[in-house]
């Protein structure tokens, strides 16, 4: 690894060393390969598990503003949003993804 006198580089060497001890909610295998499909010809274990981060952030956010629209829905209906269960259709992820990237679409 090169060292450089950017002020930066430590910064990165710990988050290089939180990663050892983070597991994300996608197997690094799966990681690995996804990276090696891409192009990636020898991917990192910390490049790997950054993208399980990234991944993980970006799902993460869907299904929350999936959540919040299911919520503000049931309210717009008058009906009870103390529900602990709801159902997460391709519909509504759809709905979500075309509101949060609509000036991807157009």
């Amino acid at each position: 690894m090169v060292q450089t006198n950017n002020p930066n580089n430590d910064e990165v060497q710990s988050f290089i060393q939180m990663l050892k001890n983070y597991e994300s909610v996608f197997p690094d295998a799966l990681l690995m390969h996804i990276m090696h499909r891409s192009g990636v010809s020898k991917p990192s274990e910390a490049a790997a598990r950054t993208l399980g981060i990234a991944a993980q952030k970006f799902v993460s956010d869907i299904i929350n503003d999936a959540l919040a629209l299911t919520e503000l829905r049931e309210d717009a209906k008058g009906g009870i949003t103390n529900r602990e269960t709801f159902i997460l259709t391709q519909d509504l992820v759809k709905e979500v993804l075309s509101h949060r990237f609509a000036d991807s679409f157009h």
